[in-house]
């Protein structure tokens, strides 16, 4: 499904419009039409609460007006409409449109317009079920002034349903982040395409459950635009597995190859290397410290582990020679001999290379020359910690514009990068970039990221194009954790049980 900024979706609209000759008149009538559908679905005996719609000047104002024609025009009980104009009184030409037509039903209309009127909207609000905000869209960039703060705590405060359409007033389409205050929803119904804005920042805690609704604009549309965004949703893991022959043998689902472990540390080679045989790849190598041998080879006997000491020129040679594709990283410690060793292969390697963990601290020791020149496909897993280091800031920073910084690693160290944690980011260096939603605090437990890297690492081994196997990796490894929480508990669940659950979803997606 295609993720769109701002200005891509104001570009989407006006191809719509100018190109596909589609009246802006019916793009709001399908909006709010489909707004309406969404409520039937979503609200049992809709039609007989007390719903109350808050617009505002312009478009998504509109969308309201529409909503609350429809509402009476199906029957609905109590329906009121307040507009709220915070500061000139300009409305869009489609607002006015609708505006006009429902000046004319038996549906009330109240007008705030100042801090003295915020009484008018309270008592309105202590006679309603439901509210639909739809004060403002996603075009938001500047704080809200000082009436509409108040509106949006007016809002949050009543016991009431709240259904935000396109997004919650208040939060920034782009980046998510709160712009002084806004709207806490129960839904967001988001028109057309998902927001990128929606899975950033702040707005996890604003948008309850998010729907997307479609309100006529062709897919080509979008298609044509080559849209770079992507939000992953679990259809797509059936669209992109490998299928499986019957006279298939394991030589032929590729053979992932593992630099990783250390003294102390041998639980996050063994958990990315059977998390790569649970997700589908033929053999799993893996070069470990001499001095975790016999604990690694016993915890995880599907796997073939050859003991070794850094540096060793051989044993790397043999790697780059019989595996398709290198993880290198899961708890393999620092030294500067590990450290020339990761050097030594990129500088080598012409396959898919998964780094994480250690990897990635030590590379970021440097100036990321070495990723730059390596002819490997490199994808890089750090959690905001990790990329940090990477870029020579601090965790905060990284967190607080999470999508511009994961663009910018993948184009500035030609790899395709995966930014963890909440709503996982992955881009490619072409631009390309996805977000997925389908994740679990039950992720959050040691050795959770040496899994993702395993499922990752055998995607690629199968077949995947670097950027699809991380998607998909990060994909199927969030859908795990989601069906943990429901069946394990997000408090129990630990990363074997990861491991698992991927295989169980990967099963469901093959059927």
């Amino acid at each position: 499904m295609y993720l769109v900024s701002n200005e891509e979706m104001r570009q989407l609209d006006r191809t719509a419009i100018e190109t596909w000759r589609i009246p802006s008149l019916v793009l709001m009538e399908n909006a709010g039409i489909a707004i309406l559908r969404q409520l039937e679905r979503d609200v049992p005996g809709l039609y007989e609460k007390r719903i109350t719609i808050l617009c505002g000047c312009g478009n998504n104002g509109g969308d309201g007006l529409v909503l609350a024609r429809q509402l009476h025009l199906a029957g609905a009980a109590q329906v009121a409409v307040v507009i709220v104009i915070d500061g000139e009184r300009r409305f869009s030409a489609d607002h006015q449109a609708n505006r006009d037509i429902l000046e004319r039903l038996p549906v009330k209309l109240i007008e705030v317009d100042g801090l003295s009127r915020l009484g008018v909207l309270k008592a309105q609000l202590n006679f309603s079920d439901i509210a639909v905000d739809c004060l403002f869209g996603t075009g938001l960039s500047r704080d809200l002034g000082e009436l509409s703060r108040a509106v949006c705590d007016v809002l949050n405060d009543k016991r009431i349903l709240r259904v935000a359409v396109d997004i919650p007033s208040g939060l920034a389409g782009d980046s998510g982040q709160v712009c002084g205050a806004a709207v806490r929803a129960d839904y967001t119904y988001t028109l057309a395409w998902p927001k990128q804005g929606l899975f950033l920042g702040d707005a996890t805690e604003f948008i309850g459950q998010l729907r997307v609704l479609n309100i006529g604009i062709p897919v080509e549309v979008a298609d044509q635009a080559e849209i770079q965004g992507q939000l992953l949703t679990p259809d797509m893991l059936r669209e992109k597995l490998p299928s499986r022959d019957l006279n298939s043998h394991k030589n032929r689902f590729g053979h992932v190859g593992l630099i990783a472990g250390s003294v102390g540390m041998s639980g996050a080679c063994v958990l990315a290397a059977t998390s790569a045989l649970r997700s589908g790849a033929g053999l799993v190598t893996a070069l470990i410290d001499k001095g975790i041998y016999a604990p690694a080879a016993a915890a995880a006997p599907e796997v073939m582990m050859k003991p070794v000491a850094w540096p060793n020129q051989p044993a790397l040679d043999w790697l780059l020679a019989n595996t398709s594709v290198q993880i290198v990283g899961p708890g393999l410690g620092k030294s500067e001999e590990k450290k020339q060793t990761i050097y030594s292969l990129l500088r080598q390697a012409e396959s898919t290379v998964v780094l994480d963990a250690d990897a990635l601290n030590m590379i970021g020791e440097g100036d990321g020359t070495i990723l730059k020149n390596t002819a490997a496909r490199c994808i890089l897993t750090p959690h905001p910690g990790e990329m940090a280091r990477l870029l020579g800031l601090s965790s905060a920073e990284i967190q607080s514009d999470r999508l511009n910084y994961a663009r910018r690693v993948a184009e500035r160290f030609h790899c395709v990068l995966v930014l963890k944690g909440h709503n996982t980011i992955i881009a490619a260096p072409d631009g390309r970039y996805a977000i997925n939603p389908c994740d679990s605090v039950a992720l959050a437990t040691a050795g959770s990221g040496d899994v993702l890297t395993g499922v990752i690492a055998a995607f690629a081994a199968q077949g995947m194009e670097a950027f699809d196997a991380a998607c998909m990796g990060v994909l199927a490894h969030g859908l795990a954790g989601m069906r943990l929480a429901e069946t394990r508990g997000a408090i129990g669940t630990i990363a074997s049980d990861i491991a698992s659950a991927v295989a169980d979803i990967l099963r469901e997606a093959t059927v």
